[in-house]
């Protein structure tokens, strides 16, 4: 299936499940290894935003699954976590 980011509407493809969702919320808890950790097995490294984009770096479940509400939460824990890079 394909989808496309709310942010930019770069095209990425895949079937996802609320489970990894709640995978990368554990990620993010657990502090910033785990959760760099986690965007590295996901592959949401690996989609090309645009630069200007808010939501590059979150995991392509996250950006598929979420609404808008829950999309910005998500960006602001794992900035939290993660910082800017």
């Amino acid at each position: 299936m394909t989808h496309l980011c709310p942010g930019c509407e770069r095209p990425f493809g895949g079937s996802f499940r609320r489970k990894q969702i709640d995978d990368w919320s554990a990620a993010v808890e657990q502090g910033e290894a785990t959760a760099r950790a986690y965007l590295e097995r996901s592959g949401a490294l690996t989609l090309a935003h645009t630069a200007v984009c808010d939501f590059k770096g979150l995991p392509l479940a996250v950006l598929a699954l979420c609404p808008r509400e829950e999309l910005v939460a998500h960006y602001y824990k794992a900035r939290a976590v993660l910082g800017d890079s």
